[in-house]
């Protein structure tokens, strides 16, 4: 292929939110761009999603749901684009906040020129709405609205006392699918509050280098009473609007909006902080880069390979900040774990060691992924850093309840990928220092890896019926510990070509097959030699009778304990087994192993065996007993 085609491969996956290796896929298959637009859809892939959600973790009042819906169902009503129905809607904020005046009779007007000539307001933001409405299209300034002619009387208290109204009619307006690319999303006020509360005295100013709708801004100028002593940044010209309008709105006073400005700060030349300036921030994580922004990222900063952009922002800040300087962070949990993100923690461990590290949870509405806050001191001289983990109760009425340590930062760094776990408590570290120190092996070398397939479309390749052109596929679901389910799905192996897997006959062979996704593992003998789907991946040991040996382990709740703490992923990865270690039997344990496994395999509940087994070779204690259930 030349390099014309490869680059038009890349900028055609780019605009689906495809790797080109499934796009060539899509190609010998000759699937149109709208059976795969439907494809995409249908397996819910985020990045092309339309739909709109309702960032309820962001109300500070749940009872305004059904108001704040009424808004927005007027605002998707008007035939004006996304940055029409925000200017729109600012007009009726600022009337609610009683800092914009509508003549009486300016309601004769309803298209947005008409509304903002009829208006009155601070000269600061007559300014600035109208230089927003001069960058709309022209027919929008024009263009009727459909409104209730009650839109700019309406009044509710409740409503005002929101935090951020603004963000939370952005966050919505923008889908599901526009979040994601850019990997924004806004942080509830409580999480910014307990973030900035340490450094609000010790610090004068604040800078958010990807302000979004201006909360951290606000919050820290609040608990000043200064608007001038906060800076901030956003490639993303309406966040920056927003973020003015909030701020505006807490002080109608404040006139330097140029103190927030539009900007990519990864490009800027300069952010000009001060020695006591704090940076506080919820970078955008997982942001989608197209192919030359990649190039471009990894010239600045060659630092960080993974093009990671909450990686980039965390650099750059570390670059920017004076030595002593403290930044705040909320990050993706993936970030302190996951093997691609080596580059940003070695980094950090060298360069401006963690203070204190906070789990998170979940905190926003339709993601998964955990989040934590994380303050770092650039060229920090301390050694440990103080750990606030949840408890496994979790939650006591609205209240998360935390465990409060303070761990040695020298054994992140030397973790393997410099893995930050914090999650794994001193007194589990030990544990895993007993164990691993203990007569142990690790996996022979010369297994046969075998990734489940991957069809690019299950309902074409599957089917639940054995046909001609079929073979019987496991998939995750069917997997229990030791075994499986009876077989209830079927690949067509002459349908076309999957997109990916090994050669089918390699799967033939009797295998270990685990489920690649959750947080309990689950091994299962596949004595058969079954193809497995990609929720399902599996090794061939050099040797057939160990199959028993690692089922027996990989079922066991200490490897689930050692796992957890090691890696705390949802995903079984071919290297966290590589890495832990397995128990050395000798032969008379050997035998017990075999026969409490053959028990298993025929649906025999012998876990509690198993355990005690496994407890006994370790010599583990009754405390160390209890640390195993308790923290995995």
């Amino acid at each position: 292929m030349t390099s014309e085609g490869i680059m038009n491969l890349q900028e055609k996956a780019e605009t689906l939110n495809i790797s080109t290796h499934t796009l060539r896929n899509w190609n010998k298959r000759r699937e149109s761009a709208e059976k795969a637009s439907t494809t995409l859809v249908s397996r819910a892939n985020k990045l092309n999603s339309s739909r709109h959600i309702l960032p309820v973790e962001l109300l500070q009042f749940k009872e305004n749901k059904e108001s704040l819906q009424n808004i927005l169902d007027v605002l998707l009503l008007q035939p004006l684009n996304l940055e029409g129905k925000i200017l729109l809607f600012s007009l009726h904020f600022l009337v609610l906040k009683g800092l914009l005046q509508l003549r009486s009779n300016s309601t004769t007007q309803w298209n947005l020129l008409g509304l903002i000539r009829e208006s009155s307001c601070a000269p600061v933001m007559q300014r600035e709405l109208k230089m927003r409405l001069s960058r709309l299209p022209q027919d929008e300034k024009h263009r009727s609205l459909n409104m209730p002619r009650d839109f700019f009387s309406y009044q509710n208290q409740n409503l005002q006392r929101e935090t951020d109204l603004p963000g939370l009619i952005y966050q919505t307006l923008r889908n599901e699918g526009t979040k994601s690319r850019k990997g924004a999303w806004f942080t509830p006020a409580s999480i910014i509050d307990s973030m900035i509360a340490p450094y609000v005295k010790q610090t004068n100013g604040l800078y958010d280098p990807c302000c979004g709708s201006g909360l951290f801004l606000c919050r820290f100028a609040e608990k000043k009473g200064n608007p001038d002593c906060v800076r901030g940044m956003d490639s993303d010209p309406t966040s920056v609007f927003l973020s003015r309008i909030n701020l505006f709105s807490r002080f109608p006073q404040w006139e330097n909006f140029n103190n927030i400005r539009e900007g990519n700060s990864l490009k800027v030349s300069t952010w000009q902080l001060n020695s006591d300036d704090l940076v506080a921030t919820n970078p955008p994580w997982g942001a989608h880069l197209s192919a030359e922004e990649k190039k471009e990222m990894l010239q600045t900063y060659p630092e960080i390979s993974s093009s990671e952009s909450a990686s980039l922002f965390l650099l750059r800040s570390t670059h920017e900040m004076h030595p002593g300087g403290v930044a705040t962070f909320l990050l993706p949990e993936s970030l302190f774990y996951v093997k691609t993100h080596k580059d940003i923690r070695t980094w950090i461990l060298h360069k401006a060691p963690p203070l204190k590290i906070m789990a998170r949870g979940a905190l926003f509405k339709g993601v998964l992924t955990a989040v934590v806050s994380c303050d770092f001191r650039k060229e920090g001289k301390q050694r440990k850093a103080t750990v606030f983990t949840t408890r496994k109760e979790k939650i006591k009425g609205s209240e998360t309840l935390y465990k409060k340590e303070t761990q040695p930062l020298n054994r992140f760094v030397q973790n393997p990928d410099k893995i930050i776990n914090f999650h794994c408590s001193l007194e589990a570290q030990e544990l895993i220092k007993k164990i691993r120190n203990s007569e142990v092996k690790q996996l022979p070398k010369g297994c046969l890896w075998l990734l489940g397939v991957v069809t690019g479309d299950n309902k074409r390749f599957i089917c639940e019926s054995r046909e001609e052109g079929t073979r019987p596929l496991l998939t995750g679901k069917d997997l229990y510990p030791f075994g499986h389910h009876p077989v209830c799905h079927y690949l067509k192996i002459d349908d076309g070509p999957l997109q990916q897997n090994r050669p089918l006959e390699e799967y033939a062979r009797p295998k270990l097959a685990y489920r690649f996704i959750g947080y309990k593992p689950v091994f299962s003998i596949d004595r058969k030699g079954f193809i497995t789907l990609n929720s399902a991946n599996g090794f061939v040991p050099p040797r057939v009778e160990d199959l028993e040996e690692f089922a027996f382990w990989y079922n066991s709740s200490l490897f689930r304990f050692l796992w957890f703490n090691q890696y705390r992923s949802v995903k079984m990865l071919r290297r966290h087994l590589e890495e832990l270690p397995l128990p050395l039997w000798d032969k008379h344990e050997l035998k017990e192993v075999s026969n409490l496994a053959k028990r298993a395999e025929k649906r025999q509940d012998v876990q509690s065996l198993m355990d005690e087994m496994i407890f006994r070779h370790f010599k583990l204690t009754k405390e160390e007993i209890s640390i195993v259930f308790n923290q995995s």
